[in-house]
């Protein structure tokens, strides 16, 4: 406005000064209270800082990205650490791409089970070398069981006959 030819006057309706760029505290942990990042590619907010003659004064960090859950806070700063994830183990990141391509494309899901699929090499020690048989079988079912609840939330499960 004021390259137009206005008089601005700006007025913080917040405590302190800042607006959406002011800082909250938890803790010993400072971060902003509303998400902003500055980018490379963002160029009319480069423009606005020369033309404010701020662009020397902007203070570049290292950014990093965390999920803060029962009371840990966890870093996914990048695909490991996201990978990593306590909280969301790669089987559920694998089955909720899934379940979202499924739902975009219109494409029900279609499973076909084996009985190594629930079997456990603790009950065929023989069968061990195979992917997925080194797995007790209490932890396949609770795979499994895990799998169907998360498709039943989405979609209607039926046997193959219906």
């Amino acid at each position: 406005m004021r390259g137009s030819g206005h008089d601005v006057t700006v007025f913080e309706g917040a405590p302190r000064a800042g607006g959406l760029a002011s800082p909250w505290r938890i803790g010993d942990v400072v971060w902003d209270k509303f998400f902003h990042v500055i980018l490379e590619s963002d160029v009319h907010v480069h423009a606005l800082l020369a033309e404010l003659d701020l662009t020397e004064k902007v203070h570049r960090n290292k950014t990093r990205t965390g999920f803060y859950t029962d009371g840990v806070l966890h870093s996914m700063s990048d695909t490991v650490e996201f990978l990593k994830f306590p909280p969301l183990r790669l089987v559920d990141a694998y089955l909720e791409t899934a379940i979202r391509a499924c739902k975009l494309s219109g494409t029900p899901p279609s499973i076909l089970l084996h009985p190594l699929d629930v079997l456990g090499g603790d009950q065929v020690p023989a069968l061990r070398f195979f992917p997925g048989m080194d797995l007790d079988a209490h932890r396949k079912r609770d795979l499994f069981i895990r799998v169907m609840d998360r498709l039943k939330a989405h979609f209607e499960l039926l046997p193959m006959n219906a």
